[in-house]
């Protein structure tokens, strides 16, 4: 998690969320809950999100294990924003043409960049989207691709 100074708390005494769905419990620990419409239809991009947002260590723990096959082992960072600054990275900040082409490239076992980093949307439908469908992006995430980045954060790890 990054976080500038001006970051750490957020004001959201102005979000505005619809009423018109309703959140439903699924009765699967690897996806607990799922947004449904007023015609009781999956809102798939907000339940796409409420996969990624786990509450506990322990969920993401068994969410991670599920999607490899190992044991998961949560990682906490508190990285300074300057450290992005000694690094190469692109930054998406809508899923426009050239991020759902690097996004593409790289699902499909595309040719690596040479970026240290990628900052941009999250997919929600990476299965669909590869075989042609309308990407549903949202949120943002950081993803890291070379040696150098993982060793500048090994030394903003937390006990």
């Amino acid at each position: 998690m990054i976080e500038s100074d001006e970051e750490q708390g957020r004001d959201l005494s102005r979000l505005v969320v619809s009423r018109a769905g309703r959140l439903v419990t699924t009765g699967d620990a690897h996806e607990p809950y799922h947004v449904v419409g007023p015609g009781g239809e999956i809102v798939e991009p907000v339940s796409a999100f409420l996969r990624d947002l786990l509450a506990s260590p322990e969920q993401a723990a068994l969410w991670a294990e599920n999607r490899d096959g190992s044991s998961g082992v949560i990682l906490h960072y508190r990285v300074p924003v300057n450290m992005f600054d000694r690094l190469s990275g692109m930054t998406f900040p809508d899923a426009n043409s050239a991020y759902l082409a690097l996004v593409y490239s790289m699902r499909s076992g595309g040719s690596m960049h040479a970026y240290d980093y990628v900052e941009g949307p999250l997919l929600g439908n990476p299965a669909d989207f590869l075989a042609g469908k309308e990407p549903i992006t949202f949120g943002n995430q950081i993803s890291f691709h070379t040696q150098t980045a993982i060793d500048r954060l090994s030394g903003y790890l937390l006990p």
